[in-house]
């Protein structure tokens, strides 16, 4: 990402970071991102394992995904909080798709420090993150003050009252902030995730299984914005919406609209990547 030079960067090569994060898409964009930033990143797939790996392993800091298969991110920040072992005054950042107030008060008042918005924004990240490491003294002031105005290193996505299916801003900044090396395989973890949630999605579809189909839309709407694929992100949370509404008829009618437009967003996706 532009601005983030390696005199500024320098100062994480020996900050160890543990990433909650049951979505293998997520879990591999942040996991690219933050090693190209110089940090060691251990990976826990529930709730259970990070609290295990917690206890055992001193962190500099631990970011916390909100929606786990075994319990959610609140409940593992507070076991953290409480514990008679491991380092409970560890930072601790949510990482959310529903950055809503309701849900900032509720990670507060799990014990939480502060937030992470998805789509991820790597520039924004590795500044949230350097916050919380000076602030606890666990890495230095930096010599080198933040490289930039973040507000004019970032892409803002471009405002159509028509969008496309993919939002190609979004993507090239996806494509710099995990770098040439990575991009590659991650659109097709991409399309092969993609294929995976629409199938399972649609067995919790037509079992009328409203939590699971919540949850897995919720996962495909993060994965979707991360790519930039906006109108499969839009119409996964709107699946995810009769999802929590329990609406069976709503649920149908959505799951009909994804299947095209996610076979549609893999393909432009695909095309943007072998384009950049």
């Amino acid at each position: 990402a532009p601005g983030l030079d390696e005199a500024y960067l320098s100062r994480f090569a020996d900050a160890r970071l543990l990433l909650v994060e049951d979505d293998r898409i997520n879990e591999l964009v942040a996991t690219r991102m933050l090693c190209r930033a110089g940090f060691r990143v251990e990976v826990a797939r529930d709730g259970a394992a990070a609290l295990d790996m917690a206890a055992l392993q001193e962190y500099d800091l631990i970011l916390m995904d909100v929606q786990l298969p075994d319990m959610d991110g609140f409940e593992v920040t507070r076991q953290i909080r409480d514990a008679d072992e491991g380092h409970p005054d560890v930072p601790i950042l949510a990482m959310t798709a529903n950055p809503m107030d309701d849900n900032r008060q509720a990670c507060l008042a799990a014990g939480m420090d502060g937030f992470i918005a998805k789509q991820i924004d790597r520039a924004l990240m590795i500044e949230t993150i350097d916050t919380h490491l000076h602030r606890t003294g666990r890495v230095a002031k930096s010599a080198t003050p933040w490289p930039g105005n973040i507000s004019e290193d970032r892409t803002e996505p471009t405002q159509d009252p028509s969008p496309p299916v993919i939002n190609r801003d979004i993507f090239l900044q996806f494509a710099s902030d995990v770098g040439p090396e990575h991009r590659d395989m991650l659109v097709e973890e991409f399309a092969m995730e993609t294929a995976d949630k629409i199938e399972t999605i649609g067995t919790a579809v037509r079992n009328h299984d409203f939590e699971a189909a919540q949850r897995l839309s919720h996962s495909l709407k993060s994965g979707a914005g991360t790519f930039g694929a906006i109108a499969l992100q839009k119409c996964a949370e709107s699946l995810e919406g009769a999802g929590a509404a329990r609406s069976g008829p709503d649920l149908a009618r959505y799951y009909d609209e994804l299947v095209p437009l996610a076979l549609r967003s893999v393909e432009e996706v695909k095309a943007a990547a072998s384009s950049t």
